[in-house]
């Protein structure tokens, strides 16, 4: 996993805990599968960049730290991920899947369907294999 680890807490984000309420097999719209919110919340795309316009529809956040405090919030059904947010040291979109990856994988979390809209190949493509890691961890929970 390199230099960085899953068990990373960025500041003022708290440990994930399994989430009362969802279904266990809704991670993503390739599988066709409905993402189930917590009773009485209201489901919200979020859209995680430093410069680009968010999309119609979705809530802008511009650090790692506000991202995860929405996933925590169990209201978040898409979320879309930039990887360059301008400040490395303050965290990247990269730090939102590992905090993700941790969570579905040790704490039984159930993950909104993740996209990656960076312009950063080589970030895009470590990306892209950690939302694979996460499905993985999704398919695995389900066969149990």
């Amino acid at each position: 996993m390199g230099p960085r680890s899953a068990s990373r807490t960025l500041p003022g984000a708290t440990r994930p805990s399994r989430q009362p309420g969802f279904r266990e097999d809704v991670f993503g719209a390739r599988r066709g599968r409905d993402v189930a919110v917590p009773e009485g919340a209201e489901a919200m795309k979020v859209y995680l960049d430093d410069e680009r316009a968010t999309p119609e529809g979705w809530v802008p956040v511009r650090w790692p730290e506000e991202a995860i405090g929405l996933l925590e919030g169990g209201q978040v059904t898409e979320l879309s991920l930039d990887h360059d947010l301008g400040d490395d040291e303050h965290g990247t979109g990269y730090d939102v899947l590992l905090w993700l990856e941790e969570a579905v994988a040790t704490r039984g979390f159930v993950p909104p369907r993740v996209r990656v809209h960076s312009a950063n190949s080589s970030a895009r493509l470590k990306m892209e294999q950690a939302i694979a890691r996460i499905e993985r961890f999704v398919r695995e929970r389900g066969a149990e």
